[in-house]
């Protein structure tokens, strides 16, 4: 009687555990979700190899937001798939290099991190330092 109790055990374990992958409605997945996992947009803000603090990225609709740090690092977590227009805020002093656009694209999968890097230049005239 004790195998078949160890049996039953292993058999509901490995039943529970080929359900954790893809789509599924187990309690570990994130709330409201039904499965899908969530990404991130996240990458740096430089001038002259130095991080840019203070700048501000957001995605369109103001779902997510970050302000850089002083390494110029920001993080859009928790975005669900799908096109993303990102937004990047420029802080006073610099300015967008020739061809550069203040605002991208980006297209996530499900659960997938996308880098975007922004490379600024500073004003003509900009105090040293960020």
């Amino acid at each position: 009687m004790q195998k078949t109790h160890v049996r039953t055990t292993l058999l509901l374990a490995a039943t529970l555990l080929a359900g954790c992958e893809g789509n599924n409605l187990f309690p570990t997945d994130p709330i409201g979700t039904g499965g899908d996992r969530l990404g991130s947009i996240g990458g740096t803000v430089t001038a002259d190899g130095l991080g840019v603090s203070g700048a501000v990225v957001s995605t369109s609709g103001g779902a997510s937001a970050d302000t850089t740090d002083a390494a110029g690092r920001y993080a859009l977590e928790g975005l669900g798939q799908g096109a993303y227009r990102v937004f990047l805020q420029v802080p006073v002093g610099f300015g967008l290099a020739a061809g550069d656009s203040a605002a991208r694209t980006v297209s996530l999968s499900a659960g997938q991190s996308a880098a975007l890097n922004w490379q600024l230049l500073r004003a003509t005239g900009a105090a040293g330092g960020s």
